[in-house]
């Protein structure tokens, strides 16, 4: 599935089938992600990290938070761990640059305990980027089934 919103407009694609659909968003991130679970029932890993405030999101509920001896690999990087109840994370920090080089996300309040990793590179931190960024070009062949309609066909 491939998402975009480019702060007036959602869309949802399943290249798999060439489904896709669209439906006006809220003007902000946080709001859309909300929206796309109401109205598509669509959920994004890791959203803690994306969110306007990623602190508030990713402490709420901690109990525990802990530096692990540095990670092995070429680079030298700090591990940090943040769990509490409902969801575990676990960092690792570029010493060179004090910026996530990973990410973990555990939900351990989940039954099955999704995991999900988050690879950070080639940081470019506030670079200007065109509007064509956030946009999803209609498939070639594809049909528009509306947004509700492709989200579930991804699930």
């Amino acid at each position: 599935m491939r998402f975009a919103y480019d702060g007036k407009t959602m869309t949802v694609l399943v290249p798999a089938t060439g489904k896709w659909g669209s439906a006006a968003a809220p003007a902000t991130l946080d709001a859309t992600l909300f929206a796309a679970q109401e109205q598509g029932g669509l959920s994004f890993p890791g959203d803690e990290l994306i969110v306007a405030d990623p602190y508030v999101a990713m402490t709420k509920g901690i109990t525990l938070a802990a530096r692990v001896a540095g990670a092995p690999g070429a680079k030298q990087l700090e591990h940090v761990i943040l769990a509490g109840f409902e969801l575990q994370l676990e960092f690792w920090i570029d010493r060179a640059t004090d910026l996530p080089a990973r990410a973990g996300v555990i939900y351990v309040d989940h039954s099955l305990r999704p995991h999900f990793a988050v690879e950070y590179s080639d940081w470019k931190i506030d670079p200007a980027l065109p509007a064509s960024t956030f946009a999803l070009p209609r498939p070639a062949g594809g049909t528009d089934v509306g947004f509700k309609a492709a989200s579930s066909t991804f699930r």
